[in-house]
């Protein structure tokens, strides 16, 4: 065998895998993809045929934002301030009055 024949023969050997890889690889990405798009697509259209009400988008929010009844966001003192609790207990007693008022009008 010449020297020639030898060195294509080697080209093939690892070039010919490789660009089969290569093209297979790109025809899987490229179905894989287009699934991808397919199933958003599916997606956005089931959103787009439901009616916005804008109410019922607000009460889902609202929801979602409802924080726990007993939460109290209240100022941490500083290591070099006196403790002093009487405000957050003032906050605390007309956050309770509100309530209060609130539930007798409803």
């Amino acid at each position: 065998m010449s020297g020639r024949n030898k060195g294509m023969q080697t080209a093939l050997k690892a070039g010919l895998p490789l660009v089969l890889l290569l093209a297979g690889g790109s025809y899987v990405l490229s179905t894989f993809t287009a699934t991808q798009f397919e199933q958003k697509d599916k997606n956005r259209r089931k959103m787009s045929q439901k009616k916005f009400d804008m109410e019922e988008e607000h009460r889902r929010l609202m929801n979602m934002l409802k924080i726990d009844e007993g939460f109290l966001s209240v100022r941490i003192p500083r290591p070099a301030e006196p403790a002093s609790l009487s405000k957050a207990e003032e906050r605390r007693k007309l956050r309770d009055e509100e309530r209060k008022r609130g539930a007798k009008k409803a």
